[in-house]
């Protein structure tokens, strides 16, 4: 039985290897199988950088809209809203890019059109798939849409007209809304 010849492509492989000490075979060897790992670990390390750079300005998000939805609902409700604990928030939080202007007296449309661009700027609400999802989507999304829906009922012209009557049914028809998404965020978070 004769050999087999060796393929084209690999004949001058063979040619150089045969003429090597087996040091010399083994140590390219080990230099052609240590590339693949360098590769493969390269990869994983950035993957994980960009996991943990994502965590990190959902983080950042929240130190942000925390004081910003105390500051609505203090708004909403009459009071003297902590505007100096929202921008200190933003201020420590320069990664998130936020470009709202939050001046003395802001307006609670201010406040809420902040809170929906933390959400946008920190991968807040992202993934519908994760249970997480339904807790930012209140707090992003609901709470912010039913407190605005309040502030509009509350000042409202108080007026018997159609026009009036109609424009406080959308309000309603809001608040009712987000109220409902709200109570149903709840449940599925429960279970």
């Amino acid at each position: 039985m004769s050999a087999t010849p060796a393929p084209v492509l690999l004949r001058p492989v063979l040619l150089a290897a045969d003429r090597m000490r087996t040091s010399l075979r083994l140590g390219a060897l080990v230099l052609v199988l240590t590339v693949p790992g360098i590769v493969a670990t390269w990869a994983y390390t950035a993957e994980v950088n960009a996991t943990i750079a994502f965590s990190a300005a959902e983080e950042e998000g929240t130190d942000v809209v925390e004081p910003a939805l105390l500051a609505l609902a203090d708004t909403v409700a009459g009071r003297t809203a902590d505007l100096a604990a929202v921008r200190d928030a933003m201020a420590a939080e320069p990664d998130l890019k936020l470009t709202t202007d939050i001046p003395d007296g802001a307006a609670p449309e201010v406040l809420a059109a902040l809170i929906t661009e933390v959400g946008n700027n920190s991968n807040l609400i992202l993934d519908p798939d994760l249970d997480s999802f339904y807790v930012m989507d209140a707090q992003i999304v609901q709470l912010p849409k039913a407190l605005l829906a309040a502030a509009e009922a509350r000042t409202a012209e108080r007026s018997s007209s159609r026009d009036a009557v109609a424009a406080q049914a959308v309000r309603a028809g809001t608040l009712s809304g987000a109220a409902e998404s709200l109570r149903t965020d709840n449940l599925f978070h429960l279970r």
